[in-house]
């Protein structure tokens, strides 16, 4: 991802359009499904509880290389609001 936003920051200023374009850091859908499987991989060998807040921010700011915003998005607690670093070129 480094590379790619590295390209598309490249491009934009070429354009004259630097400032006006930006996105997440990374694509959250990707940084998700490592980070959950991880973390559940981690949950079954009774390594962190996947249930405290604490363990899933922390797996998911190591999957995304930096800051994440993590809210229960439920009463249930069965769905997360995730907000990752964003990136403007």
């Amino acid at each position: 991802m480094a590379f790619i936003n590295a390209e598309n920051k490249r491009l934009i200023a070429e354009r004259g359009m630097s400032g006006h374009f930006g996105t997440w850091s990374q694509p959250v859908d990707m940084v998700s499904i490592r980070a959950f499987t991880d973390l559940l991989v981690d949950a079954v060998d009774k390594k962190v509880d996947f249930r405290d807040s604490t363990s899933v921010r922390q797996y998911l700011e190591r999957e995304a290389g930096g800051p994440v915003k993590l809210r229960k998005y439920d009463p249930k607690g069965n769905q997360w609001l995730v907000v990752l670093d964003h990136v403007t070129y």
